[in-house]
């Protein structure tokens, strides 16, 4: 049965990284210090693996300038997004921020609750906790990304009167209410078929003058797309595409806690994705029903003239990787994906 307004509880999870302020002495000493360690050995086999050892603040690339510009404007982009959960409807909004910083946020909405939950723990950076793809370090930052899990352990425990809907964010993708409907919509449609209804993350590309799709790595990913009919509806498979969020019902939070997917550890055996990435992927890899890649599909609303549905599309805000030109044209416009379909 669809929800109607406000008959459910919103319980919104975010995470909110910092980086901290370093000294010209804490850099050079986070340069040196660790090539007299067996660290330093391993990250060449990182290296060999994974061909990185992980973000290296001392190593430029194409994305450290923009990033930097990121950074600063960090918290008007999570403004910028509680904003807009806040104007969700729900009988009541519960926000949740995992933060490293002594971030202050208030509610503006008289129905929305604003928690914040420091730890300082995650707030060193350098070469040897810095790399998403190691497991081994319980200061890393990394680790942040998965301390809202703790919470929704206990929820799933907890009994309401209310149904409720979880949404886990990063800090800096705008969700709205066309999102949400979206999602209620086709949850229900695809509810005996074990698939879920997911998003598209875009960025506006100025140089391009044109939306781009982030995470799908160049066409031969459009390619290997599946198009199946479930209920009268057509839905759209692109294989392991990484969406930065999770929304849950009441049923699938219970499905969620009791897989391997909410562990750290045991989640890799579902998928090869790094530490931060496999924080967001939710069900996507558990009980994959027959002839999918994953549980995350976009249904299309017009079988004779197919598109991605507006509001299957979630905005990276910062639009960090459109406005490096180089990685601009990796990344297929939106409406060439739009054309592809139809081929």
């Amino acid at each position: 049965m669809i929800m109607t307004d406000k008959d459910f509880d919103l319980h919104v999870f975010i995470t909110h990284f910092v980086p901290p302020k370093v000294t010209l002495f804490e850099t050079l000493a986070d340069i040196v210090c660790p090539r007299f360690s067996f660290e330093y050995l391993r990250s060449w086999a990182r290296l060999l693996k994974h061909g990185t050892r992980g973000f290296q603040p001392w190593k430029k690339d194409i994305l450290t300038n923009p990033r930097k510009r990121a950074q600063r404007e960090r918290e008007s982009k999570l403004a910028e997004v509680i904003r807009a959960v806040e104007l969700i409807q729900a009988f009541s909004v519960n926000i949740n921020i995992y933060t490293n910083s002594d971030l202050q946020m208030s509610g503006t909405s008289k129905n929305s609750n604003i928690r914040v939950i420091r730890n300082s723990n995650f707030n060193k950076m350098n070469t040897q906790n810095n790399s998403p793809w190691t497991d081994d370090f319980e200061n890393s930052p990394w680790n942040l990304l998965w301390e809202h899990k703790k919470d929704l352990k206990l929820l799933a425990q907890q009994k309401s009167r209310r149904k409720r809907i979880f949404l886990v964010l990063e800090n800096d993708v705008l969700f709205t209410q066309q999102n949400l409907n979206y999602w209620l919509k086709n949850r229900e449609t695809l509810r005996h078929s074990r698939l879920v209804p997911s998003f598209l993350r875009i960025e506006y590309s100025q140089n391009l003058g044109d939306w781009i799709c982030i995470d799908i790595h160049g066409m031969n990913s459009l390619k290997e797309r599946i198009l199946r009919k479930i209920a009268d509806n057509l839905v759209l498979q692109i294989p392991s595409l990484y969406s930065g969020l999770i929304v849950l019902d009441d049923e699938l939070l219970v499905e969620y806690v009791e897989s391997k997917a909410i562990d750290k550890l045991q989640s890799k055996e579902l998928i090869w994705w790094d530490l931060g990435a496999r924080a967001s992927m939710g069900i996507q890899f558990v009980n994959i029903p027959q002839y999918f890649s994953d549980r995350h599909v976009i249904p299309l609303y017009q079988p004779l003239n197919l598109e991605v549905p507006k509001e299957a599309l979630v905005h990276h805000l910062p639009n960090l990787y459109s406005s490096v030109p180089e990685l601009a044209n990796r990344y297929p416009t939106l409406d060439r994906v739009n054309r592809q379909l139809e081929t």
